[in-house]
């Protein structure tokens, strides 16, 4: 097995001065984005920050597993299976929810008592943190009732509190996938989560980000990842004029898309989890469509 079987763009470009670099850039071009570039660029950042310190690693995979991954019936390894480094994360909670406070987002102008109250230090995000790793909607339907608030807006700061540890974790498990590995499965190869963006690198390869994890690998051009369609006559792309880097990757039998970023058109590093951030007008244009 080999660990360099892909460029990681996140791993890549994700450093604190690239970032903040980034989301100066971004305001400038992007004045729409600001308030949100506003409340997500710190965040980004501190999440980089924690991202050298993090302490958390995956579960063991087991044989069984990793014959199951080989013959591609499985993924590696079950959401379930990542460590959070809870130090960590908690620290991390109590910095977004303060970034949260102090943002001008819309989204979160009407939560200021409640980010007030989840940051006070009797409160236990824990339950939380575990509530994303199970995938436990429930949990956070009950607990944004409690609150009188979203269960959305509960899982913003979880999420983004762990992501260190789950991004750590996940690059430890590189070293089980193969250089040539051809993932045709819907899902993640490491997680099994739907990818959030695909990219096209500096040599047309199509690239699928996890929307989880955010592990990378390489796809056919012409396939859904949602359906596994390959039927070209239902598979197309839409793009605009004004901005030749992206493009809208649709498939007519599942009725899915996805954001795709073409690298070689952009002139500035490739900070997924920022391009995924300032894409959200395409959104606007796929109303007869589903996004994963």
């Amino acid at each position: 097995m080999n660990p360099h079987h892909t460029a990681d763009f996140l791993a890549a470009n994700a450093n604190v001065d690239t970032v903040k670099s980034l989301v100066d850039e971004l305001k400038t071009m992007r004045p729409a984005y600001t308030s949100i570039l506003d409340l997500f660029g710190p965040i980004f950042l501190a999440q980089e920050r924690a991202r050298e310190s993090v302490t958390a690693r995956p579960g063991k995979v087991t044989e069984a597993r990793l014959e199951s991954f080989q013959h591609q019936e499985r993924f590696l390894v079950d959401k379930t299976a990542f460590t959070i480094d809870m130090v960590s994360a908690k620290l991390l909670f109590g910095e977004i929810c303060a970034i949260a406070v102090k943002s001008d987002a819309r989204e979160m102008r009407s939560q200021t008592v409640l980010m007030r109250t989840i940051m006070a230090p009797d409160f236990d995000p824990g339950p939380l943190f575990q509530a994303v790793i199970n995938d436990d909607e429930d949990f956070f339907r009950t607990t944004a009732l409690a609150y009188q608030t979203s269960p959305q807006t509960l899982h913003l700061p979880a999420y983004n509190s762990i992501k260190p540890s789950i991004t750590s974790g996940a690059s430890m498990l590189k070293r089980y996938l193969p250089e040539d590995l051809s993932w045709q499965k819907p899902g993640c190869p490491v997680c099994g989560s739907l990818p959030v963006l695909s990219f096209l690198d500096a040599a047309g390869n199509r690239i699928l980000i996890c929307g989880f994890c955010w592990s990378e690998w390489k796809v056919p051009r012409i396939w859904c990842p949602f359906c596994l369609e390959t039927d070209s006559r239902k598979l197309h792309y839409q793009s605009g004029d004004s901005e030749k880097e992206y493009r809208i990757d649709v498939c007519d039998q599942c009725r899915f898309y996805l954001k795709t970023i073409d690298t070689r058109r952009l002139d500035r590093p490739f900070y997924a989890p920022l391009e995924a951030l300032v894409t959200a007008h395409l959104d606007l244009h796929m109303k007869n469509y589903h996004a994963a």
